[in-house]
């Protein structure tokens, strides 16, 4: 066998895994049927999805694949359609059978699991006296989106990253790359460190970037990484700022009023904030009412927007200051028709993506144009 051949061999081991790892979460039966597909959907499966009244469905990223017993002889315990008392037995397996234990995730609507995989729960939500949401009961449907490693993800945004001196924030759909780019780059910038100095503080709030179990990442984010693990972001930037004097702050899934606070005492701080946001556009960025107090800090000198789920990694614009200006001036980057005022007057460097001959690259996606989906 050649190193090229026992390379490819032993990646596809690890996305087999991945994917056996995610299984077992659901419980016994379920994981036994789903054992026996084979190694090419097994490897390219993004997330199991179960719904009542369906059968078992796998997101290949391309396409959705129902797995009948019909389709799938080879898997004899595959459910035709699930019932609720099997989609209740997965619940309580991916609970661990202590549903008490994980009221604060559920709440918000999703489980984390094991090996850094997380599971999107839809259910009826259980409101108490002030409003609020106390717990979710009669599940309908979970989706766990597998936690991947991509060696590499990060090689485009690292050029974009390396020619500014402020923070850079990853923008784009749902499950199209965000939390592994931002892996590899924490791997990418802590291996640099080694040599230079410095450290790299993640603020993993949700256990998906270090995926940590008792202390222990499951992932490896490099040798001068710091772990924040479910930490709130505020209170994870204030702790990290004053006690382990990063050189870069990482975190996922940025947006909301608190943490624009918290990201306004960073500006003069000297540490390069690096996040992302669900956007897949900058009107849809602007459209957001934390995300414009979080750009009117001045923290994010580069916006990159990412191609869809099928492209994990690649560039569709990369948006610097001027851009965001020039969009709330024309009045098109708020789709609600509010202008607003002209964000801070700081002029960021324009950095181009990597591949010059992308017809993307340097551009704003518009509200229509967003990538190959």
């Amino acid at each position: 066998m050649n190193t090229k051949e026992y390379r490819v061999t032993q990646w596809e081991c690890r996305r087999l895994t991945e994917f056996d790892s995610a299984a077992q979460c659901l419980g016994k039966p379920l994981a036994a049927a789903l054992k026996p597909l084979g190694t090419g959907i097994r490897s390219q499966a993004r997330e199991i999805r179960l719904r009542v009244g369906q059968p078992i469905q796998l997101d290949l990223g391309s396409r959705l694949c129902r797995l009948s017993p019909g389709s799938y002889p080879f898997c004899p315990g595959l459910p035709e359609r699930l019932s609720p008392g099997q989609l209740q037995e997965a619940f309580g397996a991916l609970c661990e059978y202590s549903v008490y234990t994980h009221q604060e995730e559920l709440k918000r609507g999703y489980l984390s699991l094991n090996c850094g995989h997380r599971a999107g729960i839809a259910g009826t939500a259980v409101y108490g006296a002030q409003g609020e949401i106390k717990s979710v009961r009669d599940i309908t449907s979970v989706s766990i989106r597998i936690s991947r490693e991509f060696p590499g993800a990060s090689k485009n945004i690292l050029p974009v990253l390396r020619r500014s001196r402020g923070g850079l924030l990853l923008a784009g759909e749902p499950a199209c790359g965000k939390t592994t780019i931002l892996r590899d780059l924490c791997c990418q910038l802590s291996q640099e460190l080694l040599v230079c100095g410095g450290s790299v503080c993640v603020i993993d709030e949700r256990g998906e970037i270090a995926c940590a179990n008792s202390g222990v990442p499951y992932h490896d984010l490099g040798p001068c990484c710091d772990i924040l693990n479910a930490y709130h972001k505020p209170d994870g930037m204030e702790c990290a700022v004053r006690t382990l004097s990063p050189r870069y702050l990482v975190c996922d899934e940025i947006g909301n009023e608190d943490e624009a606070q918290a990201v306004e005492q960073l500006a003069n701080a000297g540490v390069r904030l690096i996040a992302s946001a669900h956007a897949a556009s900058l009107g849809d960025l602007l459209a957001r009412r934390g995300m414009r107090s979080l750009l009117y800090t001045g923290v994010f000198e580069t916006i990159v927007f990412l191609k869809g789920r099928d492209h994990i990694g690649e560039i569709q614009a990369v948006c610097a200051w001027e851009d965001v200006e020039r969009r709330m001036r024309d009045g098109a980057s708020d789709r609600s028709g509010n202008t607003g005022a002209v964000l801070p007057g700081r002029r960021f460097l324009f950095c181009p993506a990597q591949d010059s001959e992308s017809p993307s690259a340097g551009g704003v996606p518009s509200d229509g144009e967003h990538g190959d989906h």
